[in-house]
């Protein structure tokens, strides 16, 4: 088990402090403000989401980090969300040539919702180049997902 630190600026051992500017906390704002879960917006910031929840916590937004997915699926006894994350990482594989189901095994065989994703591509992608112009202003965004390297 981690041993939580005590001091402020500290998440589970990792300073943050003065390692996340504070565009990216008003990133973080503009986000949650929007209605993005917070889980998502860690994602694609690379950051802790425990962080991302502190930043809104402390500016007194209080966002859900359950808001409402990008949809929900159900299968039998199984339910599952299409989250920004998701969506993102099937719309990167799909576009680098990764067949629909080598993209479904990745994601625990969750066939029904990579066929949605893809199909639904042209209401998907605007929500998720939104999320990116808010995270990241001013650079260009013409593809639902960012390269991290």
């Amino acid at each position: 088990m981690r041993k939580k630190s005590t001091r402020k600026g500290h998440i589970h051992g990792k300073n943050l402090k003065g390692v996340v500017s504070e565009q990216k906390k008003l990133s973080i704002i503009g986000a949650v403000n929007s209605g993005i879960p917070v889980d998502d917006i860690a994602y694609f910031l690379q950051l802790p989401p425990l962080y991302v929840r502190r930043v809104s916590k402390n500016n007194h937004l209080y966002s859900d980090q359950r808001k409402a997915p990008l949809k929900r699926f159900f299968d039998g006894s199984t339910r599952y969300h299409l989250t920004y994350r998701d969506a993102s990482q099937i719309f990167q594989a799909y576009d680098s040539g990764m067949p629909e189901e080598d993209i479904a095994y990745c994601l625990d065989g969750k066939q029904k919702m990579v066929r949605y994703t893809i199909e639904h591509r042209d209401e998907i992608s605007p929500k998720i180049t939104g999320l990116l112009d808010i995270l990241f202003p001013g650079a260009v965004h013409d593809k639902p997902y960012i390269l991290f390297g």
